[in-house]
């Protein structure tokens, strides 16, 4: 034998397709098949050519490769560096002309294939029941037919179709799950598809057609199979190419079992090139010992629901979805107040509120006093706020408004308050005043972060004032997103976020967006009023997700200049409140003096036409009224007098 023969003859047996015992090797540039491993077809082939050399020896090329398993593969007798240019470029041109013939015979055989296909798919029983699908535990495709040629009758029959929709080869699947594909059909590129692709919605790139089928019955979406993971990426460019801004997923096969799991590499592979996103089957622990690989085990295995799960969890928007989707078996834990006012919840972990008042009012104070009220004493002046930590989680406060000498006193408020000789070690607090908004956004996400790492977690964070993390109160988009960004830290973190937010100046709105928004989604709105007559400052609550704390039940303090703090008093009203407060007793008593109960539009009809008020004016009267609790709505609906004049 020569030294060339049993080079090539290696070289196949590498491949995996050696020559039939006795069968010769010749070289004579024609295309020689026979029958590979378990082949019924001859689907193996090679073609060599002879070319003299200038030392004597020669040299040998060609190629060789086996329909459906191996590529086509160039071979030379000797190395390129061992050749001159001549033979080099004789080598060269041999190669082309073999190739060129492999490539006409190839399509030859692929019309072919088509036809019969054609004929297959034209006259043959759709596949209603086989035992494949049975053992797969899937339903066939409208198109998946019983094939009723040799040498594979009674096969499930799966065409295989191109992006125009044209059917080029088969896969033929037995009962055991041996499969075929039909003889010169052409794969590379093609595919068979579950669904209409123009149903819209995001479209799925599998290998196997059990796997497809899965995929379908699990999510509704338009799957199409790529029969196996070398030609996934063909696949996907073809449906990127043609649907630039769909989203397509390659559900791979995770060949965990295998060397180098050529699925994952593959469908990693063929995501990068079609800009698709990746999913693969993740199994329970205990389902391992059946070795699964795909989509369909998953199905077999967990359930139609687990194959959806997994798959949406691969879609930034569907896991969102998925994660926040109420679940009867998932009722969370009785969530435990974090800040309680008069002993109503203010709250909560997961929650956000605010604290807002004109300038100079004592929002500072209302934070010190929360902050105390984590660590104090039961004696101590905490202005009517409670907490308790008994987890010493972080309680984190941040100080944009303050200078850092200010800051220093505030904290040290905080101590004194609590009868504390020291702070806590868990009681971060922060002077940001003087950075810039994103300086301060970073701050406060990346303390969060820090504190979470060193504590056993984040009680509250406490932010004076919210302004300082934003660049424009007023631009919706900004504050949305901003408030957006808090709440869902403080659902991250299971903690509870309040802050401050100032009143625009004469009104009781708060500031800009922002403010409406905060209000929107806040647990709780804290309001603070300054009494001018006295210099004191109320606390109070009427826009709570929970009770109420109305004014006249409010918190009072004011500054103490010997203990350098503002302290709880005795709420006194303001000569301006009090002239109010009889005004509008008086206007109750005479709106219900004949009427024991009164319908809103009866009360604004005596204020405007009997009582020759403006319609505004009026509105604004009745407001008043109920917020002072003089008047209030019964069960039947009608709003009735709480004002008795001897009380």
């Amino acid at each position: 034998m020569s030294a060339y023969e049993s080079d090539f003859r290696a070289a196949l047996s590498t491949a995996g397709i050696s020559l039939p015992p006795g069968e010769p090797v010749i070289v004579d540039d024609q295309i020689h098949r026979w029958s590979g491993p378990n082949d019924k077809e001859k689907s193996a082939y090679y073609s060599l050519h002879l070319h003299q050399s200038n030392n004597g020896e020669p040299i040998v090329n060609g190629i060789y490769g086996r329909w459906g398993r191996v590529e086509l593969t160039r071979w030379c007798s000797r190395q390129l560096g061992g050749m001159s240019r001549e033979e080099s470029q004789s080598v060269a041109e041999s190669t082309r002309s073999m190739m060129q013939r492999m490539a006409d015979e190839e399509r030859a055989g692929q019309e072919k294939a088509r036809i019969k296909c054609r004929e297959l798919f034209a006259t043959s029983p759709r596949a209603s029941a086989h035992a494949y699908l049975t053992n797969k535990g899937i339903t066939a495709s409208p198109s998946t037919a019983i094939s009723p040629f040799d040498p594979y009758p009674g096969w499930l029959a799966v065409p295989l179709q191109d992006s125009e929709g044209t059917v080029w080869s088969a896969q033929l699947i037995a009962d055991d799950g041996t499969k075929r594909f039909f003889y010169q059909g052409r794969v590379k590129g093609c595919y068979h598809q579950f669904s209409d692709v123009n149903h819209g919605g995001p479209i799925l790139i599998c290998e196997g057609y059990a796997t497809g089928a899965s995929l379908f019955m699990s999510t509704g979406w338009t799957v199409a199979c790529a029969m196996n993971c070398g030609n996934l990426e063909a696949v996907a460019k073809s449906f990127r190419s043609r649907y630039p801004d769909r989203t397509l997923l390659i559900a791979a096969d995770n060949d965990q079992f295998t060397p180098d799991n050529p699925g994952l590499t593959k469908g990693k592979a063929a995501a990068r090139a079609a800009k698709a996103l990746l999913s693969f089957p993740e199994f329970a622990d205990e389902a391992l010992g059946e070795k699964p690989t795909d989509f369909n085990d998953l199905h077999r295995l967990a359930g139609a629901q687990e194959v959806k799960r997994q798959i949406h969890q691969s879609f930034p928007i569907l896991k969102l979805l998925s994660e926040r989707e109420w679940n009867p078996n998932a009722r969370p834990t009785e969530a435990l107040p974090v800040f309680k006012l008069k002993g109503i919840t203010i709250g909560t972990p997961s929650n956000i509120s605010t604290i807002t008042a004109a300038v100079k009012s004592g929002k500072s104070a209302g934070i010190e006093a929360i902050a105390a009220a984590t660590f104090s004493d039961q004696d101590c002046d905490t202005l009517g706020f409670g907490s308790s930590n008994p987890d010493a989680k972080a309680l984190i406060h941040f100080d944009s408004e303050q200078s850092p000498e200010d800051h220093w006193h505030h904290v040290d408020r905080i101590i004194r308050r609590a009868h504390a000789s020291a702070a806590p070690k868990w009681l971060k607090s922060y002077c940001l005043t003087g950075l810039t908004f994103k300086q301060c956004q970073e701050c406060v996400w990346e303390a969060m972060r820090i504190a979470r790492e060193e504590y056993p977690g984040i009680l509250a964070v406490l932010i004076d004032g919210y302004c300082d993390l934003i660049s424009d109160v007023n631009d919706s988009a900004e504050s949305n997103d901003f408030v957006a960004r808090l709440h869902g830290l403080a659902i991250q973190y299971t903690c509870h976020i309040s802050g401050v937010i100032h009143l625009n100046p004469g009104t009781e709105k708060s500031r800009g967006h922002l403010g409406s928004q905060l209000e929107r989604k806040a647990e709780t709105n804290l309001q603070m009023e300054k009494n001018k007559d006295d210099e004191s400052s109320l606390i109070f609550s009427t826009k709570n997700r929970r009770a109420c704390i109305p004014r006249k039940l409010g918190i009072c303090f004011k500054w103490d200049d010997e203990l350098k703090m503002h302290l709880s008093c005795e709420a006194q009203p303001s000569a301006r409140q009090a002239a109010e407060l009889e005004s509008l007793q008086i206007l109750t008593q005479e709106l219900f003096s004949d009427h024991p109960s009164l319908r809103y539009s009866d009360i604004i009809k005596q204020l405007t036409e009997h009582m020759n008020l403006p319609p505004t004016t009026a509105e604004r009267r009745f407001n008043r009224m109920k917020q002072l609790t003089l008047i209030s709505k019964s069960v039947c609906g009608l709003w009735v007098s709480n004002y008795k004049p001897d009380s």
